[in-house]
């Protein structure tokens, strides 16, 4: 089972953290390993044709790991560059009344088009992920 999760960090520690996922996850699963595994199957004379059903099955399956971090590691580096690049706003007005700042959560924000079909753009390819999830967990059954 797959859980995800979140915790606060110094900004000057992200890429000490993302450093170590990547080295935990290679590590665990290397695909280069896998992938060498594959071509000797297919390098011997006799194809063995369950051990390659096997190896291309596990691949798969870890490979949907690793673009799973990669999304991640791509979320997070999106926000590092943000905060990087953005100055924090220096108010000369004295802090904002509680009664405001409830105001500003509850505002909604605006769907546009555009935002729409992205959302069902992204909709449609974890439905696409998942399916192809199942189907990898049922394969290795």
């Amino acid at each position: 089972m797959r859980i995800r999760y979140s915790f606060t960090s110094d900004i000057e520690d992200l890429q000490k953290f993302i450093k170590f996922y990547f080295e935990n996850f290679n590590e665990k699963y290397n695909i280069n390993k896998e992938i060498t595994k594959l071509l000797k199957e297919f390098g011997k004379e006799e194809l063995n044709h369950v051990a390659i059903k096997k190896l291309i099955e596990d691949l798969r399956v870890n490979l949907i790991k690793l673009d799973s971090l990669l999304e991640d590691t791509l979320l997070t580096t999106q926000t590092h560059l943000q905060a990087s690049t953005t100055t924090p706003e220096i108010s000369s007005e004295k802090e904002k009344e509680p009664a405001s700042l409830a105001k500003e959560v509850q505002e909604e924000p605006t769907a546009t088009p555009e935002k729409l079909a992205e959302l069902q753009s992204s909709l449609n390819q974890l439905g696409n992920f998942t399916k192809n999830l199942k189907a990898a967990r049922e394969r290795g059954n």
